[in-house]
């Protein structure tokens, strides 16, 4: 699985250094990242994915499941919130 997730990071990579403003590759890079435990990394691309698309509650919805297997449950609750009042 290790290999797998390199493999779907330098994928998203590069396609984030062809499309630096497409917010959908940072979010599904993030959840790459968050699948492979690497949770801060997983949180920037989430919030790069919401900078980039700001009506999107995707984003939103991701950094709260992030911050919640984390322990951050406040934190996680204000991302759904967020998600709520876009969606």
């Amino acid at each position: 699985a290790n290999q797998q997730y390199s493999l779907a990071l330098d994928d998203l990579s590069k396609a984030i250094n062809l499309e630096p403003t497409d917010g959908l590759k940072y979010l599904l890079r993030g959840r790459v990242y968050k699948a492979k435990g690497d949770f801060a990394a997983a949180l920037a691309d989430y919030d790069k994915a919401a900078a980039l698309d700001p009506k999107s509650s995707n984003p939103h919805v991701d950094r709260g499941n992030a911050l919640n297997d984390q322990g951050e449950f406040d934190k996680a609750l204000a991302a759904y919130n967020r998600a709520i009042e876009l969606n």
